[in-house]
């Protein structure tokens, strides 16, 4: 597990951080930053703001660790422009949505996020209605199309 600062003074974290992930496929990288980087294209498992509790950073640690990846909740608005054009989805609705795709249970999600079981149902049943689909098949085909999960 390495935690990295994008911003390494005169070095650029992305190029140590490809560096690495060549020479060492299987490190979780997780991204410390101040700001909006590209560092999750370029293969970093996780992103939290340094701003964050101390609580997310563990959870992102954790959740890098086991091989998942982790979007700092901070972030989810940048992510939705991005991924949901239209603005169907709220943030959240939009971060179940990746992890749903991800093949999350309920209770994993939950745990993750910090929620309740019922929560992240309600959530997913927001999602569903909002978007027309029903499934966990149709989830995971939108969140493909939306390029809010890689293939």
């Amino acid at each position: 597990m390495l935690i990295l600062d994008v911003h390494l003074g005169a070095e650029n974290g992305l190029d140590a951080m490809a560096s690495l992930l060549d020479a060492s496929p299987a490190t979780g990288v997780l991204v410390l930053t101040m700001q909006d980087d590209p560092a999750l294209r370029a293969g970093a498992g996780g992103y939290v703001l340094k701003e964050a509790p101390r609580a997310d950073l563990v959870a992102a640690v954790r959740a890098v660790a086991r091989g998942e990846n982790y979007l700092h909740p901070q972030l989810a608005a940048r992510v939705v422009l991005e991924h949901d054009p239209a603005g169907l989805l709220e943030p959240r609705e939009l971060e179940m949505l990746r992890l749903i795709a991800l093949g999350h249970t309920n209770a994993q999600i939950a745990q993750d996020l910090f929620l309740s079981v019922r929560t992240v149902e309600t959530h997913r049943a927001n999602i569903q209605r909002k978007l027309g689909l029903c499934g966990r098949a149709e989830l995971v085909r939108c969140a493909l199309e939306r390029e809010v999960i890689g293939p």
